[in-house]
């Protein structure tokens, strides 16, 4: 989770196999609104 952060990091415990995959960022500023974003990215 990051905070007051326009930037931030995914990191697994594990090694993804390639291929292509889904994520989803949920942000929320300090009134409490969401904000959802989908982004597909590619690991080789």
């Amino acid at each position: 989770m990051a905070h007051g952060k326009t930037g931030w990091k995914l990191t697994s415990a594990r090694r993804l196999p390639a291929g292509r995959y889904r994520v989803t960022i949920k942000a929320l500023d300090a009134a409490g609104n969401a904000k959802v974003l989908h982004r597909s990215v590619t690991v080789r």
